[in-house]
């Protein structure tokens, strides 16, 4: 990922919702291991933790909260290659995903980010309307000085 790219991470608990921890930074081994500390920091006893196919969650997990604390599993996407015809910039389609122990014992059947990947739709959402509001803001603020009067636009 390129140095300007900017990305969060969340940790939440699965019945209440709550938001355990947070980070942004990028999505790199070192902000990985600052995520994962403040997510150590954040609780206590011993719990389940289930990430993405990320490969520094392995060691940043293992490191900032140990094997006696957690339970670890990692559900990894698996993406088909775009095809040559398809749109420059498509995402690739994910074909399945498969469900894999990192340590401890975790609980299977509850291997799932869906929670998470919902949460992260709805940051992201929240976030476009603040920019579509700033951009239809300026663009309007722009027309009001070129135009004269603002009129209502439909």
């Amino acid at each position: 990922m390129t140095p300007n790219v900017v990305s969060q991470a969340h940790s939440i608990e699965r019945y209440t919702k709550l938001i355990l921890a947070w980070h942004v930074g990028h999505r790199t081994y070192e902000d990985t291991v600052s995520f994962t500390d403040k997510l150590a920091h954040a609780t206590s006893g011993s719990f389940q933790v289930i990430t993405d196919g990320f490969a520094p969650y392995r060691d940043a997990v293992l490191m900032s909260l140990g094997m006696q604390r957690v339970s670890f599993a990692q559900l990894i996407k698996i993406y088909r290659s775009p095809v040559m015809d398809d749109t420059r910039y498509s995402p690739a389609e994910c074909t399945g995903c498969r469900k894999e122990v990192v340590m401890g014992q975790p609980d299977m059947d509850r291997v799932s980010t869906s929670i998470i990947e919902r949460h992260n739709l709805s940051v992201r959402m929240e976030n476009r309307r603040f920019t579509a509001n700033k951009r239809i803001q300026q663009t309007l603020g722009q027309s009001s000085r070129s135009t004269g009067p603002l009129r209502r636009v439909l």
